[in-house]
């Protein structure tokens, strides 16, 4: 149900001391439905010396909030429902990490994992499968130099487990385990609860997010965020993903 004339006001703090935040950027996008679309409006706002913002909308029926500034990591929450018009967000202080390595997907540069399945069904030596090397950020058909690659399963079906080496392991990240980005939360590897395998397909309604992964060398570790999309075409599934790399620690 529509709300008209809504003000959705709240405050912007430091997580870490709960002081407030001036100046901090607010971006809404304001929903509502009209017949049979959902209409988007968009507002920026800035925090005032007390760390409170508010936006005017002049129909409402949810709104997704994001606030960053300068020293801090951004953050978000979507689909907040108009039971409470106040919607405060903390943010948590951004920390610099000289040794961590990344290889991001971009226009330019494509990190994936890919498998390639022929049509029938007794055509299994044909079949392969590409792994990902996050030490050297370089994608291969020789999964022993690799730390993940995608299961060979069922013909004619999409991928959905993804395996790890021998002497490492990989975790799966779902949405549920997050509380809003996979890029800024969860800043630590995990030391312990990796497997051998772990699904990534749909589990209740839900699509893995990413990977920990424990690597090859069963003592440094990756963060993969999964691209949103995935590449199907005539039996090659690709996997595109952006990669952090810790060379020492979590």
């Amino acid at each position: 149900m529509n709300r008209r004339s809504v003000w959705i006001s709240g405050q912007i703090t430091d997580k870490e001391s709960g002081k407030p935040i001036s100046n901090a950027e607010v971006l809404l996008y304001g929903w509502h439905p009209v017949v049979n679309n959902n209409i988007c409006v968009k507002k920026t706002v800035f925090t005032d010396e007390k760390g409170y913002y508010k936006a005017y909308f002049e129909s409402l029926n949810s709104v997704d909030i994001a606030s960053k500034t300068a020293n801090f990591n951004p953050e978000r929450r979507y689909n907040n429902w108009l039971i409470f018009p106040s919607i405060n967000l903390a943010l948590t202080k951004e920390t610099r990490n000289p040794s961590l390595r990344s290889d991001l997907l971009t226009m330019e540069n494509t990190p994936t994992i890919s498998l390639y399945v022929q049509s029938t069904e007794h055509a299994s030596v044909l079949d392969y499968t590409f792994g990902y090397d996050c030490k050297s950020f370089k994608t291969t058909k020789d999964t022993s130099n690799c730390d993940f690659w995608f299961k060979l399963e069922r013909k004619n079906t999409s991928p959905t487990t993804i395996v790890g080496s021998p002497k490492g392991g990989v975790i799966a990240v779902y949405e549920r385990d997050i509380p809003s980005s996979f890029l800024y939360d969860l800043p630590y590897a995990p030391k312990t609860g990796y497997k051998k395998e772990c699904y990534v397909g749909n589990l209740r309604g839900e699509y893995a997010m990413g990977l920990f992964v424990l690597c090859r060398d069963g003592k440094t570790y990756a963060k993969i965020i999964f691209n949103s999309t995935s590449g199907i075409s005539q039996g090659e599934y690709i996997k595109r993903f952006s990669c952090l790399y810790q060379p020492n620690g979590t």
